[in-house]
């Protein structure tokens, strides 16, 4: 049980890894990147 949470918390976080990587090809999705990161 414990392991699938973690592996879980792991995909979340590729994907918000992939998005914040999509983002940077633009300034704008850079800036939103940052915004997110910050909350």
């Amino acid at each position: 049980m414990l392991s699938k949470a973690v592996s879980s918390i792991f995909e979340r976080r590729k994907l918000r890894l992939s998005v914040l990587l999509a983002g940077f090809s633009r300034i704008e999705g850079w800036r939103f990147s940052v915004f997110i990161l910050l909350l």
